[in-house]
C-alpha cells in the first residue's frame, strides 16, 4: 500500500513538474522571439536613417558619413558595419576609384565576384552600373568590403533588385561577408536612398541573434534559426546554438516566422533533453526514496507535504520567470479580476500590486480605450477563448504608450475554465512606424495622381501646336516647294518629321496617363476576342512585313477588355517592328499557373535583347534603338504594358536570346469561365 502510494506520488510530483515547465516554456521563447523581432526593426530603423542622410543632404562625405554611423554605432549591438553603396554609371567608375584614393583608400578599385577566385579587380569586366561599397563604418576589421561590387555577386544583386524596385527595406539570403574571418553566416540588409544607392546594414547572423540572448533568461533552450525564403536547402541554415541537438520531443518545441527585410526565417525553439530531465526528474525519485524509507501515516503526511511543497515550487518557479520577462505578466480568475502583476508591470506603472488587484490594473488605460477593453475583455470570458487587445497603457510619468496584449485560458486538473495568463508587449515604436509608413502611401498616392493629371493635361494641350505646325509646314511645302532650294525643302521635311515624331509621343504619353485614370472596371473577359480586335489593327503592319501570326487558345481573364487589346497590340507590333532578316513568326500562348492566375506569352523571333536590358526596357522612355536604325518607337509602348498589367495584378517579363528572338510574358487572374476558341 504504501509503495503504491509513493509511486502515486512520484507520478504527481513529475507531472506537476512537467506542467510547470509547459506552461513557461511558451512565455519564455515568446519573450525572446519578440526581442529578436524588435531587434530586427531597431536595425531597420538605424539602416533607415543613414538612407535619409543620403536622400536629404545629397552629397555626403566620408567624415560625415563616419560621424553620423558613429551616433548609431553604440546602440547597434549585433551589427559588424554600417556602409553606404552608391549606384556607379560605367562613366563614371575611374573617377569614383580616383576620388576614394583621394580620400585617403590607397589601391580602392572595384572587385567583381569570381566564382571561382572570389572578390577580384578585373579591368576587362564591363557592366553599366556598378554598386560598390564606397563608406564603411567602423573602417577597422571591414576593410574587405571596400570597393566590392554587390551587384556582381547573385544573393547579393538579387536582394540589391528587390530592394530597388519595390523601394522598401530588402534582406540576402545566407551570404559569406567579405570580411569574414570565421565561419558565421551573414546576411546584408538594403534600404533605398532614392535613384542615389542604398544604405546597407552588414550582419553576422551568429552575433545578431547572440546579442539579444545574451539579455534574457535562456537557461536550458536552444533555438535553430532557417531562412524559408532560400530556394536551396542547403542555404536555409542561419544559426544553431551551440551542442544543438535535434530530435525533441514536440512538446518541448515552439516556432515563430520572423519578417526580415522580405524574408521569412523561422525561429525554432526546443528545450534541451538534460534541461528536460534535470527539471522533471529528480523530485519523483525524492519522493519516491523518501516514501520507501517512511511507513503508514507518515508516509501519507509526506506524500501530501511534498505535493503541497510542488505546487508552491511551480508557482513560485512561473512567478520569478514572470519577473524575469521583459514583457508585462498577469492573472485573472474565474470571475475576471486580476490576481497577480508581474514586477515590469508594476515598475511601468509606478504603482503598488494591492491597488491595482481586482479591476483597479484598469485605471492604468487610456480612458478613450477603457469602454473598448472592457468590452472585448467581457466578450473573451464569456466565450473562455484566447483572445488579443491593443490599448495604451499610462506610464509612471504619465506618458501613454501602445501595448499588444496576448492571453491564454487557464484551466484546472479536471479541464475546468478557470482564468487567464496574459503578456503585454510595448509596440509603440512598431505602431508608429506603421501609421507614418501609411502617411507617406496617401501622399505618394497623392503625388501619383496629380502626376498623371499634370501629364495628360500637359499632353492633351500639346495636340493643338503640334497639328497648327504640321499642317503649316505641309501648305508652305506644297505651296512654294518649286521655289524653295534643296536645303530648304531638306529642313522643312526634317521639322514635319519631328512634328509627326512629337505628336505620336503625346499621344502615347496620353495613353500612359490615361491607364490608370480612365481603366474600366476589371471583368471577366475572353483574351481571345481582345487578341483578335488587336491583330485586326495591326492588319496592314502584319501584311507589309509578311509576318506569320499564330495563337493558342486563351483562357477567360480578369481584365479590362480595351488595355487587354492595347496591351496585346503594343506586344505584337514590338515583334513585328524589331524583327530580323528572317520571315517574323510570332506565336501567342498561355499557360495555367496556381492560385488562379495565368500566364500569356508572346513569342517571336527577332533580334532579341541583351540580358542587362531585361528590366530597362519597360521603363518610359528606354528605347534601346536610335530612330536612325530601325522604325524605333517611342519608349512608352513597353512602359504602357507594365503599366497594364501592374494595374490587372500581374507582373511582366521577358526571356530572350540575341539573334534568336525574344519571349514577353505577363502573369493574369484568370475568370471561372471555360474559354471558346475564337479564330484569328
Amino acid at each position: 500500500m504504501l509503495l503504491a502510494i509513493t509511486c502515486l506520488a512520484a507520478w504527481k510530483v513529475r507531472q506537476s513538474n512537467v506542467e510547470g515547465l509547459e506552461s513557461t516554456f511558451t512565455a519564455r521563447t515568446q519573450n525572446v522571439s519578440n526581442g529578436l523581432r524588435e531587434n530586427v526593426l531597431f536595425h531597420e530603423k538605424a539602416v533607415q536613417a543613414m538612407a535619409n542622410l543620403f536622400e536629404v543632404h545629397g552629397d555626403v562625405s566620408r567624415a560625415q558619413f563616419a560621424t553620423a554611423a558613429a551616433r548609431h554605432a553604440p546602440d547597434l549591438s549585433g551589427t559588424q558595419a554600417l556602409e553606404w553603396v552608391p549606384a556607379v554609371p560605367h562613366s563614371d567608375r575611374d573617377s569614383v576609384e580616383q576620388s576614394a584614393r583621394q580620400d585617403g583608400l590607397e589601391g580602392f578599385s572595384f572587385q567583381q565576384w569570381q566564382p571561382a577566385g572570389g572578390w577580384q579587380r578585373n579591368p576587362e569586366d564591363w557592366a553599366e552600373e556598378y554598386f560598390p561599397v564606397y563608406y564603411v563604418y567602423p573602417t577597422a576589421g571591414n576593410e574587405q568590403a571596400l570597393g566590392i561590387d554587390l551587384a556582381s555577386q547573385p544573393t547579393r544583386n538579387a536582394a540589391l533588385r528587390r530592394c530597388r524596385e519595390t523601394s522598401k527595406a530588402a534582406a540576402t539570403g545566407r551570404i559569406a561577408l567579405a570580411q569574414e574571418t570565421g565561419s558565421q553566416a551573414g546576411f546584408l540588409l538594403f534600404i533605398p536612398a532614392g535613384d542615389r544607392g542604398f544604405a546597407v546594414g552588414v550582419f553576422r547572423v551568429g552575433d545578431f541573434v547572440n546579442s539579444v540572448l545574451a539579455g534574457r533568461d535562456v537557461t536550458g533552450l536552444q533555438l535553430r534559426v532557417t531562412d524559408l525564403s532560400a530556394q536551396d536547402e542547403d542555404e536555409q541554415l542561419l544559426y544553431e546554438s551551440e551542442g544543438y541537438t535535434s530530435n525533441i520531443d514536440p512538446r518541448w518545441q515552439e516556432e515563430f516566422l520572423l519578417d526580415v527585410g522580405g524574408r521569412r526565417w523561422n525561429l525554432n525553439w526546443s528545450y534541451r533533453p538534460e534541461y528536460v530531465a534535470s527539471e522533471v526528474g529528480w523530485d519523483a525519485w525524492i519522493v519516491m526514496l523518501i516514501g520507501a524509507m517512511l511507513s503508514g501515516l507518515v508516509g501519507i503526511a509526506l506524500q501530501q507535504h511534498v505535493l503541497r511543497r510542488s505546487a508552491e515550487e511551480s508557482e513560485k518557479r512561473f512567478r520569478s520567470l514572470a519577473n524575469a520577462a521583459a514583457a508585462m505578466v498577469w492573472v485573472t480568475e474565474l470571475d475576471s479580476s486580476c490576481s497577480w502583476l508581474n514586477k515590469q508591470w508594476l515598475d511601468y506603472s509606478g504603482k503598488p500590486l494591492s491597488q491595482q488587484l481586482g479591476y483597479g490594473w484598469l485605471e492604468t488605460v487610456h480612458p478613450d480605450d477603457r469602454d473598448r477593453v472592457k468590452s472585448e475583455y467581457q466578450k473573451a470570458f464569456d466565450s473562455q477563448a484566447d483572445f488579443d487587445l491593443e490599448y495604451r497603457l499610462r506610464r509612471h510619468d504619465g506618458a501613454y504608450r501602445w501595448f499588444t496584449a496576448n492571453a491564454a485560458t487557464r484551466h484546472d486538473g479536471a479541464g475546468r475554465f478557470i482564468g487567464y495568463v496574459g503578456m503585454s508587449f510595448d509596440n509603440h515604436e512598431a505602431k508608429q512606424s506603421r501609421a507614418e509608413l501609411e502617411r507617406h502611401a496617401r501622399e505618394l498616392e497623392i503625388a501619383n495622381t496629380e502626376l498623371e493629371q499634370f501629364a495628360y493635361v500637359a499632353s492633351h494641350d500639346l495636340q493643338e501646336p503640334l497639328r497648327k505646325i504640321t499642317a503649316y509646314a505641309e501648305i508652305v511645302r506644297e505651296d512654294n516647294g518649286e521655289q524653295l532650294d534643296e536645303e530648304t525643302r531638306r529642313n522643312l521635311g526634317v521639322v514635319i518629321n519631328g512634328a509627326h515624331r512629337l505628336s505620336r509621343l503625346v499621344k502615347d504619353l496620353l495613353t500612359f496617363s490615361r491607364i490608370n485614370r480612365q481603366g474600366k472596371e476589371l471583368v471577366p473577359t475572353d483574351a481571345n476576342i481582345s487578341l483578335n480586335e488587336a491583330l485586326d489593327g495591326l492588319e496592314v503592319a502584319i501584311a507589309e512585313a509578311g509576318a506569320e501570326v499564330s495563337h493558342d487558345p486563351l483562357p477567360y481573364v480578369i481584365a479590362d477588355a480595351s488595355q487587354l487589346t492595347m496591351l496585346f497590340q503594343n506586344l505584337v507590333s514590338n515583334a513585328i517592328r524589331y524583327r530580323s532578316e528572317k520571315r517574323p513568326s510570332v506565336h501567342i500562348g498561355a499557360r495555367e499557373l496556381p492560385g488562379g492566375m495565368a500566364e500569356i506569352f508572346v513569342q517571336d523571333n527577332g533580334i532579341g535583347i541583351e540580358p542587362q536590358y531585361y528590366d530597362q526596357i519597360f521603363e518610359i522612355f528606354k528605347r534601346l534603338h536610335g530612330r536612325q536604325e530601325r522604325e524605333a518607337g517611342t519608349g512608352i509602348g513597353l512602359a504602357n504594358c507594365k503599366r497594364i498589367v501592374d494595374r490587372l495584378g500581374g507582373s511582366i517579363r521577358v526571356d530572350s536570346n540575341p539573334g534568336e528572338g525574344s519571349t514577353f510574358s505577363f502573369t493574369i487572374n484568370k475568370a471561372n469561365i471555360e474559354s471558346e476558341v475564337v479564330s484569328a
